[in-house]
């Protein structure tokens, strides 16, 4: 099993890498879709009110801060660190019954190297787990060497609790305190880089498809999407996700 969650996280930790190239080729990570870079994508943070609608034009997004449009891959201070940190956090929403627990890992150097901003990887547990499920797999010693000892460059990782296993979208509410709140939190208080090219959604199980779910439903805040022996939500359906890929604006699109 952890050799299986080692490949998974090697594909997630792929969209930071070609994410801060200026190729133009395809760049997300292999998932159930990925879209090409277009430096005139911006990330927009959706309000409660609004759907994703299919266009280009950028919005500004709702953070706290400004940060680059790409991140700086040479940090100016030297750091010998090896090991990322986990930080456990609870978000109060009122889009939840209770505070929206989720534990952070920030890479490698992320607090000696001040300039430097990262991409984010959000991975949701699966049915009958918690925020848990991915440090017990081993999710931190996995990206602690991909970035220090093969070369990827370093990104944030978030993973969140569902608390409602048994209730789906849209009665869960989970999903849109992710989309509403959890995403804009992070974005204030980490040096996020708020473009979706930037931003990857996925896991493994019911986890995928919140993925899957999110994913095509927000189109424009996920750059890539991902999910893992995940059957999709009886409330989506095959329809339901037909209906969103059609939202989706026509850029090339590449099916794995």
């Amino acid at each position: 099993m952890k050799h299986i969650i080692h490949i998974i996280i090697i594909v997630y930790a792929g969209f930071g890498l070609v994410a801060c190239t200026q190729s133009q080729t395809t760049w997300g990570p292999t998932a159930i879709l990925t879209q090409d870079k277009k430096p005139s994508i911006t990330s927009t943070q959706p309000d409660r009110e609004s759907k994703p609608t299919a266009t280009l034009s950028p919005s500004p997004s709702p953070t706290k801060a400004s940060t680059p449009l790409a991140p700086s891959l040479t940090p100016t201070q030297a750091c010998k660190s090896t090991a990322g940190e986990v930080t456990t956090k609870h978000l109060t929403t009122d889009l939840l019954i209770e505070p929206l627990a989720y534990r952070i890992y920030t890479p490698p150097c992320y607090y000696q190297n001040s300039d430097q901003f990262y991409p984010v990887l959000y991975l949701i547990h699966g049915y009958g787990f918690d925020e848990e499920q991915w440090l017990r797999l081993g999710v931190k010693k996995i990206a602690d060497r991909l970035i220090h000892q093969e070369g990827y460059p370093p990104f944030i990782i978030v993973l969140p609790h569902d608390r409602d296993h048994n209730k789906l979208p849209p009665e869960n509410t989970f999903g849109e305190a992710l989309i509403f709140d959890l995403i804009p939190e992070i974005d204030a208080s980490y040096r996020t880089v708020q473009m979706r090219e930037f931003r990857a959604i996925g896991s493994l199980s019911r986890g995928g498809n919140w993925a899957i779910h999110l994913g095509l439903t927000h189109w424009d805040t996920f750059g890539s999407i991902g999910g893992h022996s995940s059957p999709i939500f009886v409330t989506d359906g095959p329809s339901k996700i037909e209906s969103w890929l059609k939202e989706i604006p026509p850029e090339p699109v590449s099916y794995t």
